[in-house]
């Protein structure tokens, strides 16, 4: 059972997948229509594509996101590939 610890924003595509930036746990939690957590990316880092208590979530028309790590004093802009995520941290081994 996934719990998020400290979400601080969401951003929805247009597949009806929904992206909870969680600040506490450093990373982008990615839910299906059903609100079932389907994969995960990013934590604690200063890599592209991690994060370092992470603020707010964007996603423009082309599907890119907009990460501002407040942090790092910085906005990641990336792609994510949902079909080659990471399980849920809590999802893994069931």
């Amino acid at each position: 059972h996934l719990q998020l610890a400290v979400p601080v924003s969401i951003t929805v595509d247009k597949e009806g997948r929904v992206y909870v930036l969680d600040s506490l746990r450093h990373c982008i939690t990615i839910f299906n229509e059903e609100g079932q957590p389907i994969g995960e990316c990013g934590g604690q880092g200063r890599s592209p594509g991690w994060f370092y208590f992470p603020k707010s979530i964007a996603r423009d028309a082309k599907g890119r996101f907009y990460v501002c790590d407040t942090a790092l004093k910085r906005v990641q802009v990336f792609t994510i590939p949902v079909e080659e995520l990471e399980k849920p941290r809590e999802a893994k081994g069931k």
